[in-house]
């Protein structure tokens, strides 16, 4: 049985992939480290804020949503300052 040319694709599929990988890797090292550690820890924050308010800070989780939204908003400000350091690199 004869291979296919879509079965002949395949042998260079892993040298397609390892190329966009270290593409992909250049372009991620280019850019701002300050933005892109404030987008690492506006990520932390916000998506643990809860377990900020809960366990770190230590308030009843009764009175708790008013901290979980202002850590929310904390957290979103330092994503936007992390996005307009990337942005400006470019």
């Amino acid at each position: 049985m004869r291979p296919c040319i879509k079965d002949v694709r395949l042998f260079y599929l892993p040298e397609r992939l390892l190329f966009m990988l270290y593409q992909t890797l250049d372009k991620i090292l280019k850019l701002d480290k300050i933005g892109l550690l404030a987008f690492i820890i506006a990520g932390l924050i916000t998506y643990g804020s809860n377990f900020i308010v809960n366990k770190i800070l230590d308030i009843p989780a009764t009175k708790a949503f008013k901290p979980t939204i202002i850590i929310k908003i904390i957290g979103l400000i330092i994503g936007l300052f992390g996005l307009f350091r990337i942005m400006k690199t470019r």
